[in-house]
């Protein structure tokens, strides 16, 4: 759990998956990672086997850079749909300072990658990022 489960604010989150047997982290986490979108109805305190079909394709299992990615594209689904009914500005999602330096280090080491230029530039090499 990334501690904000509890937060009543934070509407889509990427968290690290919990760790089964099978693929156990250092950390305690797994490597992988998951969307939890309460908008489309997810429920944060559900393991990934007891979240129904259509919100698991949602959660998914990334690796960090993946997950990233897929959270932003999720977010935007939700940002323009609001938009279309609101002509508003979009989701409200929080993501403590916490977070954001540890995903950002973990990206900078997927990518192998010791700053931010590097990872920028790797990451267009990788195709994931457009020019």
């Amino acid at each position: 759990m990334t501690g904000h489960e509890d937060e009543p604010d934070w509407i889509i989150a990427l968290r690290r998956r919990p760790a089964s047997s099978s693929d156990r982290h250092p950390d305690g986490g797994t490597s992988r990672f998951e969307i939890i979108c309460r908008i489309c109805g997810d429920d944060p305190a559900l393991d990934h086997r007891q979240a129904p079909a259509e919100l698991r394709r949602i959660r998914g299992s990334y690796t960090l850079t993946a997950g990233i990615a897929a959270f932003l594209k999720h977010q935007e689904f939700h940002d323009r749909a609001e938009d279309a009914e609101t002509g508003q500005a979009g989701t409200r999602v929080l993501v403590s300072p916490a977070t954001v330096r540890a995903q950002v280090t973990l990206t900078y080491r997927e990518l192998a990658a010791a700053t931010r230029r590097q990872a920028i530039a790797c990451a267009r090499k990788l195709g994931l990022l457009d020019d």
